[in-house]
């Protein structure tokens, strides 16, 4: 671990486990029997002695240079207080008790081999604990970072999903009116194309993902309708090759696109006018192309003055950060947007 994690010490836990360390110590020095007073004072002692490095190693050294990847000067100053618990115990351990306590004889109740494994294996017992206590910490943090993220990019694609669809509403409610006005019959065709296209964005396009196929169905739905509006205009060619139909996308990625070419590029239609759209699918890899012509320079930030452009670049960046290209040309006479969604693994 290279991270620090900190938090307030829960210090009914810490009293439980070191009481824990006193009754294995007593259980110990009593050798399984039923333990007497001076069972219980040598315990507590020997505890007292390693209590200070033992303390020091877990709430100083472990967050200090173990959980931050300072590797070396952990070890120097781990096998430091190893050695210097060595020396207190082998010339003042056994001297400071008996003046303290002196109306008990104490008999060495283990070699000073047997008292260094002791602090030893204390050590790291308690070192592991802390260790532990921090990943369970710190896991149970990320955890509740993680949702609180994900929640927050549900909402900001909601709030991108909520500006879409009145814009597009707009948009379309336009065309329906443009239609009516000089009395077209092909109005009630464009009002079934209307509809295909608002029941997908009402009821299907409301989850995290959704199939090539309908997104395709959208598309065309869109541009049948839109088609209306341009008089049927000849020039607007979609071309489609998907290897696998049921791979999955965010949805309403592609909409705002195809809306933004028909809003600049069929602003005043002409014979010359022209859009050209292509979708490519093959292995994790999308491809979306989209060229129309416009009748005027135009800089790219005029192009991304639309609602519908700004909603894609957010989306991306939300949904597929690192993931996705997205290039904008503009030349005199035509405009593109190159669009490519690359995941990191197959969205089946």
């Amino acid at each position: 671990m290279n991270a620090t994690f900190q938090k307030k010490p829960n210090v009914a836990l810490h009293v439980a486990l070191w009481f824990l360390y006193y009754i294995t110590l007593v259980f110990i020095f009593s050798r399984g029997k039923t333990p007497k007073t001076i069972d219980y004072i040598y315990a507590m002692s020997f505890l007292a002695a390693m209590a200070l490095p033992i303390v020091l190693n877990t709430y100083f050294l472990v967050p200090r240079f173990l959980q931050k990847g300072k590797y070396v000067w952990f070890s120097i100053t781990f096998f430091g207080i190893i050695l210097l618990f060595w020396f207190c115990y082998t010339h003042f351990f056994e001297q400071l008790i008996n003046a303290i306590f002196q109306e008990y004889y104490f008999i060495s109740y283990q070699t000073n081999l047997q008292a260094i494994t002791k602090f030893v294996l204390l050590l790291l017992v308690s070192m592991l604990l802390k260790i532990f206590e921090s990943w369970l910490y710190f896991n149970a943090a990320q955890q509740k970072f993680l949702q609180m993220e994900n929640q927050r990019i549900q909402t900001r694609l909601t709030q991108l999903r909520a500006q879409i669809n009145p814009h597009f509403l707009f948009n379309s409610l336009n065309v329906i009116y443009a239609l009516a006005i000089e009395k077209k019959e092909e109005t009630p065709n464009a009002i079934v194309q209307l509809s295909e296209v608002l029941r997908y964005i009402i009821y299907e396009a409301d989850t995290d993902t959704i199939t090539l196929k309908e997104e395709l169905n959208l598309l065309k739905n869109y541009i049948a309708f839109q088609k209306f509006r341009t008089h049927g205009l000849e020039n607007i060619s979609f071309t489609v090759t998907v290897a696998d139909e049921d791979f999955t996308l965010y949805p309403m990625l592609l909409l705002p696109l195809v809306e933004n070419a028909f809003k600049h590029g069929m602003q005043q239609p002409t014979k010359n006018a022209f859009i050209n759209i292509s979708l490519t699918q093959k292995d994790t890899v999308v491809t979306f192309k989209i060229t129309n012509t416009h009748h005027r320079v135009a800089t790219e930030n005029d192009m991304y003055s639309g609602v519908g452009l700004e909603n894609i670049r957010h989306n991306l960046e939300i949904v597929y950060p690192k993931q996705h290209q997205f290039q904008v040309e503009s030349t005199a006479e035509t405009f593109t947007v190159f669009l490519k969604i690359h995941p990191k693994q197959s969205n089946k």
